[in-house]
Parts: C-alpha cells; structure tokens; sequence
C-alpha cells in the first residue's frame, strides 16, 4: 500500500493494512494541508484536518463500515460516541453498507426502516447527508435476473457547521470499473474564484422587476439528493451566483462598495 500511495504522488498517508486479500484502508493527502491522527480501526480513519491556507480546523472520518449483522451495533455505537464527544466541524465518508430507505435498493430483501443503524445515527447526531450528482446506486452484485441487486451504501454525511466551512461542497458517483463500487470524488469548493467580501443584497436590485425572476428561477433549479437543510444551502448558493452573474451584466458591478 505504501508503493501504491508514492506512485500516485502522495507522499502523506496513513494506511490499515488488510487482512488477507479482505479489507484495508488507506488516507492520503498533499502537502496544501496536514492531517493528525487521532485514531483508526479495520474500519475507521479518524483525525483532524489542518488545510493550511484557509487556517481551518475539521474532523475527518474514512469509514468502511461492516456488512455483517452481528458487528453493526458495536461499529455503529464507536462511530456515535465519536461524533458525539467531536467538537469540530466533522466529515464523514466511505461505504458505511447501510442505506436511508427503500429508494436506495433495487432488488434483494426489502428495506426495514426499524432494522437501519444508519437512519438512527444520522437522527442521533444530526447528519446531513451531502447528496450526490451521477448514478444513484454505489454497489451492485453483478448478477443477472432475479439475483441482481444495486444499492446506494456509500456516502458522506456531515454536520452543519462543516456545511458551512464548505457550503459548495459536492460529491460525484464515479463509473463502476473494476470493483463493484463506484468512487466517490468530494470537491469541498467551487472552481470560480473564492470573494473574500461576504454576499450581500443590494437594495438597488428591489427596484428592478427582472431581479424577483432571476431569484425564482435560481430557487426552482433542481438540486441534487440530499437532506432537506443542504437543499435549502444549494437554493440559497444557486439565488447568490445568479444575482451576482445578473449584477455584473446588468449593472456592471459585482458588490457594493
């Protein structure tokens, strides 16, 4: 594992080794940031993430949760604990084998929401789920007929205040190649060029009719699965960038000054 993380360039990493040819986990990560340890398991990597630049602080979780019944209670409880006993803005993200409801399973055992780990952990802590753009299913069987399952069992979950260190943040479901999981690729920002001035609505836009549409539009574009309250940051960010596109086109500036 230590080859595969310095041939893809990465030079920090830590890793749990595999048992066999079973399980493993590896975190990597460049030199723009610094991740310290806190803990980690066959199943979890746990550690504060340091991004230099920005001079911000989260806890990051890589989880690969169990996909055997009689484990989940223990792994789903440390899991709890620790998000409980976290101060900081906190991330997690990896294939935790459990799904919300019955929308994210086709084929196989029907759903039982009484029987889900996830659903009480995520109302125990206050998750948000971050929702995705791609293929809704993560993992399939690869079988055929009556056989043939796909489920969505991975994902990130955060709370509010890292949404609001990243409130762009967004997570694609990559192809199914080799494995029977998709990657998923997290991009925590935008492409567009960060402002260092906050957002702010210019009383001058009330007074022009074009400005209610603008916001409307915006508000109604559709957002990506997720929680209802990351719905609600997508709607508010997509109303931003409009007003700010319509401002500079149709005013020729951008911000008060």
């Amino acid at each position: 594992m230590t080859k595969i993380c310095k041939t893809l360039s990465f030079n920090n990493f830590e890793i749990v080794e595999a048992k066999g040819r079973a399980g493993g986990l590896a975190f990597m990560w460049k030199d723009e940031c610094k991740f310290e340890l806190s803990w980690s398991s066959e199943r979890v990597i746990c550690g504060t993430v340091k991004d230099l630049e920005e001079k911000q602080r989260w806890c990051f979780l890589g989880v690969y949760g169990t996909p055997y019944r009689k484990e989940k209670a223990e792994f789903w409880e440390l899991l709890e604990e620790t998000i409980l006993n976290c101060k900081l803005p906190w991330l997690i993200l990896g294939d935790l084998n459990e799904i919300l409801d019955d929308t994210e399973k086709v084929g196989g055992k029907g759903f039982q929401r009484n029987h889900s780990y996830l659903n009480t952990f995520v109302q125990n802590v206050g998750a948000i789920d971050l929702g995705f753009s791609g293929k809704k299913f993560t993992w399939e069987n690869k079988q055929e007929g009556r056989s043939y399952i796909k489920e969505r069992l991975d994902r990130g979950l955060a709370n509010q205040d890292w949404l609001s260190l990243f409130s762009e943040a967004k997570i694609s479901h990559l192809a199914l190649e080799q494995s029977d999981h998709s990657p998923l690729l997290l991009y925590s920002h935008e492409n567009e060029k960060r402002r260092d001035r906050p957002f702010r609505f210019l009383k001058a836009w009330t007074e022009d009719i074009s400005s209610g549409e603008i916001i409307k539009k915006a508000w109604n574009e559709e957002t990506r699965n997720g929680m209802e309250a990351h719905k609600l940051l997508r709607r508010l960010h997509n109303a931003e960038i409009a007003l700010k596109r319509w401002n500079k086109s149709h005013f020729g500036f951008v911000q008060e000054t």
